[in-house]
């Protein structure tokens, strides 16, 4: 795959730089030799010369369509694999946003441990998951958050049928695209 190399923002442009190179020095060097043919009429040259340059704009044109066609295809090959990690997680996982606390993804393992749906999971925040008596710790971890990679002790959550359960929480910043951009 295009992308698998190790400089592959590179490996467009250079393709291109040196299709262009050879283009230019060998399809010279024939309209040249050809000047030079018995009967050629020398307006003949320039016209040439153009519908050269036409070819090779064309042509270029579909090869640079065909390799980002392939990067893009390796992008998606990528975003697709991290989606399925994320959403097969055997462990509950969700993205919320930071400023409302919504749930923005949950994976499946969330739904199957607190008993929602990802539809019920994306109307609530993260209080919703929590007993009352857990709304002061959480708005304390919450104002006080450094960015980075967290860990924090037992928490008390509960589950759509209201029963409490101790869960530790794992969390990292990350970005996640919002509305029609996101998974």
């Amino acid at each position: 795959m295009l992308l698998n190399k190790k400089f592959a923002y590179i490996t467009i442009p250079a393709i291109y730089l040196v299709a262009g190179l050879l283009w230019i020095t060998f399809s010279d060097a024939i309209l040249v030799s050809l000047s030079t043919l018995p009967g050629w009429v020398h307006g003949h040259f320039h016209q040439l010369a153009t519908y050269k340059g036409y070819f090779y704009v064309a042509v270029t044109s579909v090869l640079l369509g065909v390799l980002i066609r392939s990067a893009f295809r390796s992008v998606i090959a990528v975003k697709n694999d991290f989606k399925r990690l994320f959403a097969e997680n055997p462990n509950p996982m969700w993205i919320y946003d930071e400023k409302t606390l919504k749930f923005l993804l949950v994976n499946d393992a969330a739904c199957r441990a607190y008993g929602y749906t990802h539809e019920e999971f994306y109307k609530m925040n993260l209080f919703a998951i929590r007993p009352v008596e857990e709304y002061d710790r959480l708005k304390d971890i919450v104002t006080k958050h450094q960015p980075g990679l967290f860990t924090t002790e037992k928490w008390l959550h509960k589950g759509k049928d209201g029963v409490p359960f101790y869960v530790n929480i794992f969390a990292n910043d990350t970005l996640y695209p919002t509305g029609a951009a996101a998974w």
